[in-house]
């Protein structure tokens, strides 16, 4: 994740500090490298579920339908918010066939298990 102090030797400031430290979470570092070279955005895939990752069934799932937005849900994965059978999978991580334990919000007061 970008800092602050990054952002401004490249000049930028104000309200344009938030977004880019917010875009750069799920940055890789070398996209991050590539962002403070060129200033140029690193080019993302559309943000669908790829077939058969754990955010697709997050996406997917009618147990799960209304509850927030596609884009929320992939936020829990790539934050650790999410247990799937013991482990904290990322967004494209492969579902197992078989889940047996799914629990949201582990570390919270509010703790969600579903199985």
């Amino acid at each position: 994740m970008l800092t602050v102090d990054e952002l401004r030797k490249m000049g930028i400031e104000g309200k344009k500090i938030g977004p880019l430290i917010k875009l750069s979470k799920d940055w890789n570092p070398e996209e991050q490298d590539i962002f403070l070279k060129t200033g140029k955005l690193p080019e993302k895939e559309s943000l669908s579920c790829k077939k058969g990752s754990v955010w697709d069934y997050l996406c997917n799932n009618p147990a799960l339908a209304g509850w927030h937005s596609k884009s929320e849900k992939r936020r829990w994965l790539v934050d650790s918010a999410v247990v799937l059978n013991g482990l904290r999978p990322k967004p494209d991580d492969i579902c197992p066939d078989e889940i047996t334990e799914l629990v949201f919000f582990p570390n919270s007061n509010n703790k969600i298990t579903m199985l």
